[in-house]
């Protein structure tokens, strides 16, 4: 294992506290010629660290707010005195073993699930992902993830870097999980771009587009595209530059609408059963079947039980709708303009052209309601966060087995 070295400073911001080891994973590169087996790493989002001072000390209040004026002055001050700790990845139920990562729900300190992401301990940065005219498959098992949980596997427009080489103060960079963003443009990180975020003062924003998104009995993939033109975009009063809600494609859903009963398609014991390890493959189709082409379409297919199937389309007036793209989030897609307005597939292709970063990760919002509940899946409300703890104190989600390649070479 590659081990990082300690303490390289301890007068920046996100600077490199104790030492961690990366767990190792495989992961394979396919062509019409075969595969090649690729050794990586999984590291943990900086958000889960410890950030403490150079002798040690919590630089953090309980309730997860610098802790000024204690230990530091102001944002500058903290920016200047705050580290980021190495990691002991059983401390938040994440494993590996050979091409298997595992991600706990909940974690021995109490808190709930975890956010990682595929390390590239060769040139030691995130793994970078240009997706157009490719397709990543991989297995997992969903079996124990109840309602109000979220398995997610999803591709974000981060620095491949971590921001490190963008923000000088930045001196953790992609080995301690820094440079997180999304289309919500999330403000909760402790440090986004060259700063503390004292206040919740900046936000992160980039292109997301959700994969996976899935426990045993709901599932969607969805676009998120942004009004940027860069990784990691930092706002401050300008945090409305994405889609949101995103370009969804939820097979259960389109059951209900197509009027179909019982919802044969997914879920525990049905066609594709979550009861038992299956298959994913996206696929991100070219305009002219080639890596320069315009992203056209992004489609999904399941391998169950040596079948291959595809996922459920919305048959709208007359046309069936199974893939994300121009045409489905205009035409196929209830009212969302938003994937248009911002740019569409010409916007995600730029975006993919530049790379995107692979995070996996496993929480609940309380509720999960868009995702599982009403028109996107049987589940009903658990309960709030304490609910679906109490339900889901042993689940897990694990993927295994991803490969990534030429479109049709993976499966």
């Amino acid at each position: 294992m590659f081990l990082l070295p300690s303490l390289l400073s301890l007068t920046l911001s996100q600077g490199r506290g104790s030492a961690e080891v990366h767990p190792k994973i495989s992961y394979k590169v396919c062509t019409k010629a075969g595969c090649t087996t690729k050794n990586g790493g999984i590291v943990i989002d900086s958000e889960w660290r410890d950030i403490v001072t150079a002798d040690g000390a919590p630089c953090l209040k309980s309730n997860g707010d610098f802790d000024i004026p204690n230990v530091c002055k102001d944002a500058a001050d903290c920016s200047d005195k705050c580290l980021l700790n190495g990691y002991t990845y059983s401390k938040a139920s994440v494993s590996t073993s050979g091409s298997a990562v595992r991600l706990g729900f909940l974690n021995s300190d109490g808190s709930i699930g975890s956010r990682v992401y595929l390390f590239d301990e060769d040139l030691k940065q995130y793994q970078l992902w240009k997706m157009v005219n490719k397709e990543i498959t991989f297995d997992i098992d969903t079996s124990t993830l109840g309602c109000g949980t979220n398995g997610a596997l999803y591709f974000s427009e981060m620095d491949a870097d971590g921001g490190s080489s963008r923000f000088p103060r930045n001196k953790a960079g992609a080995a301690y999980g820094t440079g997180y963003c999304d289309a919500q443009c999330p403000r909760d990180g402790k440090f986004i771009g060259n700063n503390a975020n004292v206040g919740r003062k900046y936000g992160s924003c980039c292109f997301e587009w959700d994969v996976w998104e899935a426990n045993a009995y709901a599932t969607q993939m969805a676009a998120h595209p942004c009004g940027v033109n860069t990784p990691a975009y930092v706002c401050e009063s300008d945090c409305q530059k994405c889609d949101t809600s995103g370009c969804a494609n939820n097979p259960y859903r389109f059951e209900a609408q197509n009027g179909v009963k019982n919802h044969p398609f997914y879920g525990l014991g049905k066609q594709v059963d979550t009861s038992k390890k299956f298959t994913v493959v996206t696929q991100f189709i070219s305009s002219n079947g080639l890596d320069s082409g315009t992203l056209k379409e992004v489609r999904r297919l399941y391998v169950v039980g040596g079948k291959v199937v595809e996922t459920v389309a919305k048959i709208q007036n007359g046309k069936p709708y199974n893939t994300i793209g121009n045409d489905f989030c205009t035409n196929g897609s209830a009212g969302d303009d938003a994937y248009m307005r911002l740019g569409g597939d010409a916007a995600f292709t730029k975006s993919f052209q530049r790379g995107a970063v692979l995070a996996i990760s496993l929480w609940t919002d309380g509720s999960m309601g868009w995702l599982d509940e009403i028109d996107g899946g049987p589940c009903t409300s658990p309960g709030g966060k304490e609910g679906v703890i109490a339900k889901n104190k042993n689940s897990y989600v694990e993927y295994s087995n991803i490969r990534y390649g030429d479109i049709d070479t993976t499966y």
